[in-house]
């Protein structure tokens, strides 16, 4: 069933296959992968997919490049990039997190964007969030990477002054 396209179906469980693209109301994957996995509901175990587009997505021990949920749960797993409005990460990492409400627990993300975020031994390298709770470790805050970008800023204006002095340009 290698590059098949699989839709129409309310169910769609696959175990040891490999597929193009998914289209079902329930897409259930067993130690599978697909290119687009598209439904309501997609839950993959040991599995991984390029693109899931779903209302709720929960994957164990798997990943996926791309993932846009509603309710998104991700165990033991990666992904590049997770958008939902609730997303619960344990001991997983994603490059890109966006969500609303965010829950990490002993996992990281590159970017950490929330409305909120309840965190257990989190680490990221940027964070923008409203409240949050619990412990993250980040590289860059709000605050420092303000204060990066202006010291970057500064010392671009001051490089460029003495470009202008030297060389006699403006």
């Amino acid at each position: 069933m290698a590059g098949e396209e699989v839709s129409g179906e309310e169910l769609t469980a696959l175990e040891n296959e490999l597929v193009g693209d998914v289209t079902a109301n329930s897409v259930e994957m067993t130690q599978s992968g697909a290119q687009t996995i598209k439904a309501q509901e997609v839950r993959l175990h040991q599995s991984g997919a390029q693109s899931i587009e779903a209302e709720k997505v929960t994957i164990r021990q798997g990943g996926a490049q791309y993932i846009q949920g509603g309710e998104v749960s991700l165990s033991q797993g990666g992904a590049l990039t997770v958008r939902g409005e609730t997303i619960a990460l344990q001991r997983s990492g994603a490059l890109v997190v966006s969500g609303q409400e965010v829950e990490v627990k002993q996992g990281g993300a590159g970017l950490l964007v929330a409305g909120r975020i309840k965190a257990d031994e989190v680490r990221s390298i940027f964070v923008a969030s409203g409240p949050i709770e619990g412990s993250v470790t980040t590289v860059l805050d709000q605050k420092s990477a303000l204060a990066l970008g202006a010291a970057l800023g500064a010392s671009l204006a001051f490089i460029y002054a003495l470009r202008s002095i030297f060389t006699g340009r403006d």
